[in-house]
């Protein structure tokens, strides 16, 4: 086998190892399900916060979670209940950055960081994403 041969044999089978692993050396992150609702988070150091604004079209809620100074976080309790009061999401955030796909109509956000809760309502619809923040003061 010659050189220029091996190499790009050994070129295509990393290429196709690379095509075969998803998630975070594509430019992706791990989508999730529960309850029928899909969500992804993350958003710690440049590449995940670049992978998760790649995929941000396929959902409809982003939230942001940070302290008043400025610095993000993660580890944040994330709890979205639809307008009957049933928790369609439950989970908790892996970055400050957290998408989810919610169907159509009114929920409200939960997000709790040291036994601080913060609560939002919002209104899905079908045609644009809607933007949450939450901050909590800077101990």
């Amino acid at each position: 086998m010659s050189t220029a041969r091996g190499v790009s044999f050994t070129k295509a089978l990393v290429g196709l190892a690379l095509l075969a692993w998803p998630g975070r050396v594509l430019g992706t992150m791990d989508v999730q399900s529960q309850g029928g609702v899909s969500f992804v988070s993350g958003g710690v150091g440049d590449e995940e916060r670049q992978a998760l604004q790649t995929m941000s079209k396929r959902f409809d809620l982003k939230l942001t979670m940070a302290l008043t100074d400025g610095t993000f976080i993660s580890d944040v309790g994330v709890r979205i209940l639809d307008a009957h009061g049933k928790a369609v999401l439950d989970t908790t955030s892996d970055g400050p950055l957290l998408y989810a796909q919610l169907a159509p109509g009114t929920y409200t956000v939960k997000c709790v960081l040291n036994g601080k809760q913060i609560e939002r309502a919002v209104r899905i619809g079908t045609d644009t994403q809607q933007h949450l923040v939450f901050t909590w003061a800077a101990e």
